[in-house]
């Protein structure tokens, strides 16, 4: 018991020393183009961004301390950036981070990003596609609205809940891969997405909020998960014309289908089928 003692104090004036001699002093600081804010935790936020350059690599690292968090407005409205690469040390990108970045085309995310906050890329009108890592779990309301040329959006297999109109209003949005790990789709997140013309909504999808699909005036064709229920086509895809609906389960109530659409079925299940289910 003796020893276990001399041990744990042994340990402690360690980590004293340690942290005495590391002489984190929190707070912010001017690194270069970059306002940043380091904390107590030896972590760095990105604040914002003074310089002009088009295409920016944000460091994953600013003298040895980990670059983790784009803070709220960081590179909003920066005009001059074309592309950025965000570092796979970051794992949360801020409320409006690059909100009306008017000349973004290319973003990068980096693989250890959690958290796509509201509004994060709004407006950002020259942004042609996007792919979300595997990392990502939540994408917050608006984070990509009103991306007008955005054409092609990759969603991640980690991605859980997709906010409210988080994609509302892309106008050239055409593709939209979903991943299997999504459960719900928000309120208007494609709400006017006039160029989508088939949906694939994933069977790990339980939810799907009023006018998700809404006013989407070429979308035609849509797939529904075997985890969704009821489809209320007035609400969830209000004013869009579909033609072709395909289930992957026969016991969705399905209200308000658009008349003379086509609706597949799955083929049903064989007793033995049923029966292997059960085992």
């Amino acid at each position: 018991m003796k020893k276990f003692f001399c041990i744990l104090i042994s340990l402690l004036c360690f980590g004293l020393s340690f942290a005495q001699n590391d002489n984190i002093v929190a707070g912010d600081y001017i690194a270069g183009d970059y306002k940043i804010h380091i904390s107590y935790a030896a972590e760095i936020s990105i604040k914002s961004y003074s310089g002009s350059e088009a295409n920016i690599i944000i460091p994953d690292n600013i003298e040895g301390y980990p670059v983790k968090y784009i803070s709220e407005k960081a590179f909003s409205e920066c005009s001059s950036i074309v592309s950025v690469i965000i570092p796979d040390s970051v794992i949360e990108i801020g409320d409006a981070a690059f909100y009306k970045c008017s000349n973004l085309k290319s973003v990068k995310i980096g693989s250890s990003v959690v958290k796509i906050c509201a509004y994060a890329f709004e407006k950002c009108k020259s942004l042609t596609s996007i792919e979300i890592p595997d990392s990502v779990v939540q994408i917050q309301d608006y984070a990509f609205s009103y991306c007008n040329n955005l054409k092609s959006a990759v969603l991640g297999n980690s991605l859980v809940n997709l906010g409210y109109s988080a994609f509302y209003k892309c106008d050239k949005l055409e593709n939209v891969v979903f991943g299997n790990s999504l459960k719900t789709i928000n309120a208007e997140v494609f709400s006017k997405c006039s160029s989508l013309k088939s949906v694939e909504i994933p069977d790990s999808v339980n939810s799907i909020g009023n006018q998700a699909f809404a006013f989407c005036s070429n979308l035609e064709s849509v797939v529904i998960g075997k985890n969704i229920t009821k489809v209320n086509f007035n609400t969830m895809f209000t004013s869009s014309p579909v033609k072709k609906i395909i289930l992957h389960s026969a016991e969705v109530e399905l209200l308000n289908a658009p008349e003379g659409a086509e609706i597949i079925k799955p083929k049903a299940k064989s007793l033995k089928e049923q029966m292997a289910e059960r085992n």
